[in-house]
């Protein structure tokens, strides 16, 4: 019974894995979609809530 069971995990985690390689080289946009919203959650969670009243201008011309 544990043979079947490693056995059983193996398979699902090569499967997992062919999957997301899948994903990865035919460019579906599904990995980039998960990392851009895992992006979004994280900057809600843990940005600053108020912006820095502090602001400096720089200007950068010829003369300088």
């Amino acid at each position: 019974m544990k043979s079947s069971q490693k056995t059983s995990d193996w398979v699902i985690g090569l499967l997992i894995t062919v999957v997301f390689c899948i994903f990865f080289y035919t460019k579906t946009g599904f990995l980039e979609t998960i990392e851009l919203k895992s992006y979004d959650l994280r900057m809600a969670l843990f940005a600053s809530a108020r912006p820095s009243a502090e602001i400096a201008i720089v200007a950068i011309d010829d003369e300088s």
